[in-house]
């Protein structure tokens, strides 16, 4: 009875190289990433069809762009890349949208290259 009950399991969770871990992060980054994809395209048909006030959209459009923002660090950051670059560029109009699409790719690949399935909308972990 000289066993500490509160010991933690010494059997690893995942690899030691912490690939698997990298992987969920990216499929969830990504998943992130496709929905801030639909948002910026959804804002943007909203604010260029005139249906709603530009009042009214202008705070929704922020908040996509902070959205975007924020995911492209994530993916960055999970895929290892300097986000720098990436997050200037999201402040070009049209450019966001490509910024974010390569990003997705990139992210497609890595996740196919580590056995992985990807769906239309991100990674089915």
């Amino acid at each position: 009875m000289n066993e500490n009950p509160y010991i933690p399991p010494a059997s690893p969770v995942a690899d030691p190289a912490g690939g698997g871990l990298q992987v969920a992060e990216v499929a969830r980054a990504q998943r992130l990433l496709l929905i801030s994809i639909l948002a910026s395209l959804v804002s943007n048909v909203l604010f260029r069809t005139g249906g709603v006030a530009v009042l009214l959209m202008l705070p929704v459009a922020l908040a996509v762009m902070g959205f975007s923002i924020w995911c492209v660090f994530k993916l960055c950051k999970a895929l290892d890349k300097n986000p720098v670059a990436w997050i200037l560029a999201m402040f070009i109009p049209l450019v966001n949208l490509i910024c974010l699409v390569v990003l997705n790719q990139q992210a497609t690949r890595f996740l196919k290259a580590n056995g992985v399935s990807v769906g239309l909308l991100g990674a089915q972990v």
